[in-house]
């Protein structure tokens, strides 16, 4: 290498996947070349999200010293960085075979900073990953090895160098195993709402926020929310006998009927006691039934009951007067089973609500809210099955879609005109008078429309006006079967 001046440094960076929690375009490389007073060091970090990378050279303080990119000899018009030329602070420059090379007309290198420790002066500065000036070289990601060359001279003056050589960079993201800042959880009562993250939430459940910082990894916080239920104790019922009275939450009472008073619990939530007053010689008094989900408890009488049945219990009072109280509990329990049936998932009927969700994500599918589940993507699907206040979720299962060129496109018992539509369509469906609805799905499995069955006749118009152009699924079932056609709107 007979060249005056040096340097050249190739540096590119692999776009890495977006992976939310580490930050995941920001890569830096860190390299030492010789050693002694004429070592050199050098360390880029790139970050894409601010489009920013940050230099950090050090040389000899006596010698100008610098690199050049994307080779490892003296190319001509390769982009060159030369430092400490006469104690100055480092310029771009582009190389010229082996002739000096040329000082760039324009310079965007930036927010320079300089110190000289121990015989060695290190420089940090900044430039924009890309620039509109042809000179610079346009960065991009990679996350293997940085060629680079290098030198330094003999003095401050830009003359003859003195060594140099080439040698190599290797990147690495920092970021990929970032660990969240968990936070304090947040105790609220039913119905009431608190400030997180700049949101007001009500609803239990772990929010996060990200952070993002410039030539950095990512920080994450998360915050669990905890909303707490109003908790009803039914303490054990009162009997007297007419004319008498009784001292019930702090008031004398004689007329039967049940009394409550309001107390505050653990976080300040309301706390409700339930007591019921008897009057007269009855022989059986049968109280409101009690209604608890699988595998809650609720205390009857003075003691806690998980198990569904009739609990009595028979009072003296003061009087004399017997009474026997009785309280049926009905333990609600919901049947998770599901089937795989023709071309869709089904859960057992008979629930309030359902709410399907992607297994693979542990996301809800907007619109999946009936007992059943069409879909054209294959996946892991469950679901969650409300019965009054009781909810619970289902096992994963698998899903195997069916081609979407395939579907019932031979079933002769339901026909589409015209197909493709622009505003309506006639379905004519031969024996299928005792089909209850009509469904209509986008291409993810959403359900678009739902049209109830009017009639007992063979054909059913719906108006399709409102669809978007593209391929759609016209889907008839009831509780035993079902068929599905494709339907194209133009």
């Amino acid at each position: 290498m007979k060249t005056k001046y040096i340097l050249v440094l190739f540096f590119s960076i692999l776009l890495l996947s977006n992976v939310k929690e580490a930050k995941s375009q920001f890569v830096t490389g860190t390299q030492i070349i010789g050693s002694g007073s004429n070592q050199l060091d050098i360390s880029v970090s790139v970050d894409s999200s601010f489009n920013i990378i940050k230099f950090v050279i050090t040389g000899p303080s006596t010698k100008w010293f610098g690199f050049s990119f994307n080779s490892t000899s003296m190319s001509p018009g390769t982009y060159t960085i030369l430092a400490n030329i006469n104690g100055g602070n480092p310029a771009e420059y582009v190389m010229v075979q082996h002739a000096a090379p040329t000082l760039q007309p324009t310079q965007n290198l930036q927010n320079f900073t300089s110190s000289t420790n121990a015989g060695r002066k290190t420089f940090t500065f900044y430039r924009s990953i890309s620039t509109a000036d042809a000179n610079d070289y346009q960065f991009s990601y990679m996350s293997n090895n940085l060629d680079i060359a290098w030198a330094y001279g003999s003095g401050l003056t830009l003359s003859q160098h003195q060594d140099r050589g080439s040698s190599a960079v290797n990147f690495s993201n920092p970021c990929t195993t970032v660990n969240p800042t968990i936070l304090t959880s947040v105790n609220i009562c039913q119905g009431d709402s608190v400030m997180i993250f700049g949101q007001y939430k009500k609803i239990a459940g772990t929010y996060s926020k990200i952070i993002e910082k410039q030539l950095a990894c990512d920080s994450i916080v998360k915050q669990t929310l905890i909303v707490n239920t109003p908790v009803t104790t039914l303490l054990s019922p009162i009997s007297i006998c007419n004319g008498d009275s009784v001292l019930i939450f702090g008031q004398y009472r004689k007329i039967a009927a049940s009394y409550y008073d309001t107390l505050q619990s653990v976080h300040s939530c309301d706390s409700i006691l339930k007591q019921i007053l008897f009057v007269g010689n009855s022989i059986v008094n049968t109280l409101p039934s009690i209604n608890i989900c699988n595998g809650d408890s609720t205390m009857i009488f003075g003691t806690y009951h998980n198990t569904s049945g009739m609990y009595a219990d028979t009072l003296i009072s003061m009087s004399g007067c017997d009474s026997i109280v009785k309280i049926d509990l009905n333990v609600i329990s919901i049947d998770t089973n599901v089937v795989y049936n023709s071309d869709s998932l089904k859960a057992v009927q008979g629930a309030d609500s359902y709410q399907w969700y992607d297994c693979a994500t542990n996301q809800l599918i907007v619109g999946a809210t009936d007992y059943y589940y069409f879909n054209t993507i294959s996946g892991n699907y469950k679901v969650k099955i409300t019965k009054g206040n009781c909810e619970s979720f289902s096992g994963c299962h698998e899903y195997i879609a069916t081609s979407i060129n395939n579907i019932s496109k031979n079933d002769t018992r339901l026909l589409i005109q015209p197909n493709p539509a622009t505003d309506k369509v006639k379905l004519s469906h031969y024996g299928l008078a005792a089909f209850s609805s009509i469904d209509i799905y986008d291409i993810t499995g959403k359900m678009i429309i739902r049209h109830s069955i009017q009639n007992k006749l063979n054909s059913e118009t719906i108006d399709v006006s409102m669809l978007k152009t593209g391929i759609y699924f016209i889907k008839l079932s009831n509780n035993e079967q079902s068929i599905t056609k494709k339907l194209i709107i133009n």
